[in-house]
Formats: structure tokens, C-alpha cells, sequence
């Protein structure tokens, strides 16, 4: 709920919401990267190339349920 009201994700909110995912099982990381997409300030910081190795996959995965 607190994503959803901010208008910005703080950088300690940005890295530690990263550092999470990290560590997430595949299916896991796949389904919350899902949902974190629909906020924007989140789908924006997921955006920055400096996650592409921590998203990539999800992202992908994603692309490929929407296939």
C-alpha cells in the first residue's frame, strides 16, 4: 500500500526493494515484479538499467505468459 502512495521511490526504498527480489525464487520474483509493474514510481525505478540483471528474467517471463 505504501508504493502505491508515493509518487517516488526513496533510493533505500529502491535498493532494498531490488535486493529483495534478488533473493526471491524464480516464480516468486516473476509474479511480484508482475504486480510491482502496475505502480508506476515502481515500474520506473525497475526500468534503471543498473537492475536489468535482478528484472531481466521476470521480465521475461512475463513476456512470454503474454505470448
Amino acid at each position: 500500500a505504501h508504493l502505491k502512495n508515493s509518487p517516488q521511490l526513496a533510493t533505500a526504498q529502491e535498493e532494498n526493494l531490488v535486493r529483495y527480489l534478488d533473493i526471491l525464487p524464480r516464480d516468486l520474483r516473476f509474479a511480484l515484479v508482475k504486480s510491482l509493474l502496475t505502480i508506476p514510481p515502481v515500474a520506473l525505478a525497475l526500468a534503471s538499467d543498473k537492475y536489468d540483471s535482478v528484472v531481466l528474467e521476470a521480465i521475461r517471463a512475463i513476456s512470454n505468459e503474454a505470448s
